[in-house]
């Protein structure tokens, strides 16, 4: 777990969210990437952030749709899409 520690504080994520489970979710998703690649410089940590970042965007937006789709809503507001 060490491993992890000194790039999960550099990256710090956690401010990022504020719903635990997209915490807990972004997490997850650091520790594949830093199972898969190695983080060599202040570009690469800035870069998963911003990468880790859009995907917990895309996962609650994806969310979002399927709410809306289940509700059978044929009237989607684009400001829902802003957000």
């Amino acid at each position: 777990m060490a491993k992890y520690d000194k790039i999960e504080y550099n990256l710090n994520i956690t401010s990022l969210f504020s719903d635990a489970k997209e915490i807990k979710q972004a997490k997850r998703l650091m520790k594949r990437y830093l199972d898969d690649f190695s983080i060599t410089n202040i570009s690469d940590t800035n870069s998963l952030r911003q990468l880790i970042y859009l995907e917990i965007i895309q996962y609650r937006l994806q969310n979002i749709l399927n709410e809306l789709s289940a509700k059978k809503k044929e009237d989607m507001s684009l400001k829902l899409i802003k957000t």
